[in-house]
């Protein structure tokens, strides 16, 4: 995100706010762009994905980096920033541990 001057006389809690603003709207269009894809997927689509989340797990910890979550989105067509995936990956991480599980 790009500081414009009217940013520049703001600080702490105003800008903390614009960022989480804008960290919640990576997250949606994040989700956004993973529902669509799911809700236009053929019906055997559940089994391409967890084979393709497996198959993304290229350290085999167990869990999906930030990396691996942008690479196995990928082969399933799936197109998200990094921003956009490092948002999503936050989102998920339900231990915070940085891999999802």
């Amino acid at each position: 995100s790009q500081v414009t001057e009217e940013d520049e006389g703001k600080s702490g809690p105003d800008k903390s706010k614009k960022r989480k603003a804008e960290v919640e709207a990576e997250v949606a269009s994040a989700w956004g762009t993973v529902l669509t894809f799911l809700s236009e997927a053929p019906v055997d689509t559940t089994d391409k994905v967890r084979k393709a989340f497996v198959q993304g797990d290229k350290d085999g910890d167990g869990g999906l980096s930030i990396d691996e979550l942008l690479a196995t989105l990928a082969t399933l067509g799936v197109r998200l920033t990094e921003s956009q995936a490092s948002a999503l990956h936050i989102s998920a991480d339900a231990d915070g541990d940085g891999r999802l599980t």
